[in-house]
């Protein structure tokens, strides 16, 4: 809770300090695009502006990260030059807004606002988060658009985060929960990491630091249609698109089939197919050629369970 931290100095984790440099050194930012965790809670009910706000400042206001400012202090060593600064009030009147009025806005105009907020940087006076109401969409139901940074914390913390502020059973939740209540069965159950999990997770991360490494001194990729033309100098524009729901169990289904795969390798080879797809459609010459490109995809690095 940010009160009871707001008097000691704080040392950022690596995490916090490398993603916090991508977004407010400048001369780090000058080079990427805002590393933003992006999540949309789809509700049945119509969220009412002020419920919403008066909600996230009881829930979220708390975590000490959400009541600060990211600050940039050149004459520190890097990564310790960036730390959190508890501030005295959060205006939550630019950090909860309402987005799409008078529209019924499809999926992929809520994905162009998205791909927008990728290309915008957010004001670094204040804390790096935002949420968007977007109320009457095309399908009928409304969303809470959640913007977070990643240097608050990663994605799947977030997510806790995000799910517990809205979860129906909470003994103190305000009246604004009631209309709140997702229409998918989404539970914020706390994940209990063990030590070895811990382990399994360091490890992952060591090899992908290794296979970065030596893939520097691989040959280069093929030119093709999704590779910049000079890594040194990366492009600041970004797209998100989104697919349909794809049930849980058809996946699980599907993994039955091939006895040794894991979830993780049923997504990869979709993801393969689905690169593989674009760049047919778009004609790129590198399909037929038989020669391979490299590609990075998310995995859950959790137990196979």
């Amino acid at each position: 809770p940010g009160v009871c931290m707001a008097h000691r100095k704080r040392k950022e984790s690596f995490y916090t300090s490398l993603f916090g440099k991508l977004t407010i050194d400048p001369s780090w930012n000058a080079r990427t695009r805002p590393t933003l965790i992006v999540a949309q809670l789809v509700f049945d009910n119509h969220l009412i502006l002020s419920d919403v706000r008066n909600l996230v400042e009881k829930e979220l206001l708390t975590y000490y990260r959400f009541s600060s400012a990211l600050t940039y202090n050149r004459s520190k060593p890097i990564l310790n030059d960036v730390e959190f600064k508890l501030l005295d009030k959060v205006d939550m009147s630019y950090h909860v807004t309402a987005a799409g009025e008078g529209e019924r806005w499809s999926q992929c105009q809520i994905n162009n606002f998205i791909s927008k907020l990728y290309t915008e940087n957010m004001d670094h006076s204040r804390p790096l988060w935002r949420f968007f109401v977007i109320n009457h969409m095309a399908d009928g139901r409304h969303m809470l658009l959640a913007v977070i940074d990643h240097s608050i914390g990663d994605g799947v913390t977030m997510v806790e985060v995000l799910l517990g502020m809205v979860e129906e059973d909470r003994n103190d939740m305000s009246h604004a929960a009631g209309s709140m209540k997702p229409n998918d069965n989404m539970s914020s159950s706390k994940q209990k990491f063990s030590a070895s999990s811990t382990l399994i997770s360091g490890a992952i991360f060591l090899d992908g630091c290794i296979r970065g490494i030596i893939s520097t001194l691989l040959p280069s990729d093929p030119p093709n249609l999704l590779k910049l033309p000079n890594h040194r100098n990366p492009g600041t524009q970004r797209c998100m698109a989104t697919t349909g729901h794809i049930p849980l169990q058809e996946v699980k289904d599907l993994k039955a089939k091939f006895p040794g795969t894991t979830i993780n390798d049923i997504f990869a080879t979709l993801l393969t197919m689905c690169v593989r797809k674009y760049l047919e459609e778009h004609g790129d010459s590198i399909v037929r050629s038989g020669r391979t490109i490299r590609a990075a995809f998310a995995i859950n690095t959790r137990s196979k369970e």
